[in-house]
């Protein structure tokens, strides 16, 4: 047998072996979370606000750990731009923050007959606790009556 041949037998055996052998998973991480959807559009018209909730409902009757939540609470334009200035806060079991933002605040308000806007939330939770702590709801508010004409909760974050 030449020296050929018995190379490329065991080159062809290696590639066998290593072709037959499980290869590792392997999972790009991505270190910046995604950004929550908790909500999509919401178009607004003259005389109308928008509301974003959050409550903490740690502690109590809920039967969660009690531990505080931290939220950041803010409205998107149609392009993706920040509108107003988004609301931090700590919040404690069982208490609750809120953001308003009304149609006479928007920047396209004065040419256009409707605008939208995009609600956010982002929120951390203490280690101890097995879930985001805080629950959020939209509201869009009737401004001469003080009614809400919509509410959506948003689903809870699962961590």
């Amino acid at each position: 047998m030449s020296i050929r041949r018995l190379l490329l037998g065991a080159a062809a055996a290696s590639a066998t072996v290593m072709l037959s052998a499980p290869l590792p998973f392997v999972q790009a991480f991505n270190p910046q979370p995604d950004p929550p959807k908790l909500f999509g559009m919401v178009g607004l018209v003259r005389g109308q606000r928008i509301r974003l909730n959050a409550t903490n409902v740690t502690g109590g009757p809920v039967g969660l750990p009690a531990g505080q939540g931290r939220v950041t609470l803010g409205f998107l334009g149609e392009k993706g731009q920040l509108l107003g200035e988004p609301l931090q806060k700590l919040l404690d079991p069982g208490s609750s923050a809120f953001l308003e933002l009304s149609f006479d605040e928007l920047p396209a308000a004065a040419t256009a007959g409707r605008a939208y806007v995009r609600p956010f939330v982002l929120s951390a939770r203490e280690r101890h606790l097995p879930l985001d702590p805080c629950r959020v709801t939209l509201e869009v508010i009737d401004d001469e009556t003080g009614k809400t004409t919509v509410l959506l909760a948003a689903p809870p974050a699962r961590h």
